[in-house]
């Protein structure tokens, strides 16, 4: 996995948030599931499909369970929310706000 920060774009809100970059087996190694939604899988497009936190998921989305399935602006591409994770789920750091697939990993240190 890596971590970085970036621009997120949705609801007509432009927020700084850090977001990692994990491959398909990032959740199945931690062996954890979403509240709703679904995880990527090897089928998913590099960096087009996107899994939010709870957090992101309450104050940028409202809670509501139309967000599976949405498209919105991460890092100035169209990115769609396939998942959303529980709320003890804080994955490397507690500020991570989404994570997005990706099997090929380059490391970013903050």
């Amino acid at each position: 996995y890596g971590l970085q920060q970036s621009s997120v774009r949705a609801e007509g809100q432009v927020e700084r948030l850090f977001m990692s970059r994990g491959s398909p087996s990032l959740f199945s190694t931690l062996r954890v599931k979403p509240l709703i939604g679904r995880l990527p899988t090897e089928a998913d497009e590099d960096g087009a499909v996107v899994v939010i936190s709870h957090w992101l998921w309450m104050t940028m989305f409202g809670g509501g369970a139309s967000v599976i399935g949405r498209g919105f602006d991460i890092a100035g591409a169209q990115r769609t929310v396939i998942g959303v994770m529980r709320p003890e789920f804080r994955f490397p750091q507690d500020r991570v706000a989404l994570w997005i697939h990706n099997r090929f990993i380059t490391p970013m240190l903050l």
